[in-house]
């Protein structure tokens, strides 16, 4: 009679045992359904989002397409919680980590980066020069995890995503390969053109003013016309610039900001910092020609959402 009540009892737990393993499949799928769904639906939005990530550079692509990029990373890990946050529970994928110059507030994330998530492709600058004991270690990081075969190095007339007009396309401005200049990592930054309808995005890394001055001049040498007229067109009706080096003296020249008029800029810069960003005449001049200015250490993260035709932001402190 024991034997039978052991019986009975330990059919039991099997038999609830196997509903609470249904029941967590079934939730699963349900997160799944609500996952995909959502990426279903929102297919046609395109989110750019500056992370507030201390005295650094961050910032997140996602596609319509569901592609993701991530421009820099920031000094510290604290970019693998800013990208858990962005990401659905089963998406550990960034299909474009571009590393926009060697410098550790850039670049140092990266090592943390490549611990948590795939990453498909690794663009660079081509900057041979960034020798850094930083940047060694991240090297070192991507050849454990399998990654030094997807590094690319991107050059002026480099496109990335869709050729097609109705979705969004990225124009790589800067550098020119073979104009790349010695020990001088900031002038070698990449810059790069988001367009996607009637917005645009410029992110400029730590580029200074030479930069800036000769932009236009790559921008015809490196591009076909109608490329090159597009990208002038958008850049003369600039939707967000992220601006340069923390908002340094060393760009964002009254010229440069005379062309672009950004209705929005944004100031990736740390609390208290050291070097003083961002600089005071630097942030006169931007306020004379941009109609909003945001700073990460007062806003906080600062997201873009639009469709091409609508637009709209919010601010995550």
């Amino acid at each position: 009679m024991e034997t039978k009540n052991w019986s009975t009892k330990i059919f039991k737990i099997k038999k609830d045992y196997g509903k609470l393993i249904f029941l967590f499949l079934l939730i699963l799928f349900s997160f799944y359904i609500i996952s995909f769904y959502l990426n279903y639906k929102n297919n046609n939005l395109l989110t750019v989002t500056f992370f507030d990530i201390g005295q650094g550079d961050a910032s997140l692509v996602q596609m319509p397409s569901g592609e993701k990029i991530l421009i820099d990373a920031g000094p510290t890990n604290i970019i693998v919680s800013k990208l858990q946050n962005k990401f659905s529970f089963f998406d550990r994928v960034i299909d474009y980590a571009l590393l926009t110059h060697p410098d550790a507030d850039h670049v140092s994330g990266f090592y943390f980066v490549t611990q948590n998530f795939n990453i498909k492709n690794i663009l660079e600058n081509g900057d041979v020069n960034k020798d850094t004991e930083v940047y060694k270690s991240i090297e070192e990081e991507f050849e454990k995890q399998n990654l030094k075969d997807k590094e690319i190095f991107v050059n002026c007339g480099d496109k990335i995503n869709s050729s097609n007009l109705n979705k969004p396309q990225i124009f790589i401005l800067h550098p020119v390969q073979e104009k790349l200049i010695s020990n001088d990592t900031n002038e070698n930054s990449v810059v790069a053109l988001l367009i996607y309808g009637k917005y645009s995005f410029l992110f400029t890394g730590d580029a200074d003013k030479f930069v800036e001055k000769n932009l236009f001049k790559e921008i015809n040498n490196c591009f076909s016309i109608d490329d090159a007229n597009l990208i002038k067109q958008n850049l003369k009706n600039l939707t967000v610039l992220k601006v340069s080096h923390h908002g340094s003296k060393t760009a964002s020249s009254e010229d440069f900001l005379k062309i672009l008029k950004p209705v929005y800029s944004v100031i990736s810069v740390g609390e208290h910092n050291r070097y003083g960003h961002p600089d005071k005449e630097t942030v006169y001049i931007l306020d004379q020609y941009s109609k909003n200015i945001f700073y990460t250490n007062k806003d906080g993260n600062i997201t873009f959402v639009t469709d091409g035709i609508n637009f709209e932001f919010n601010k995550e402190k």
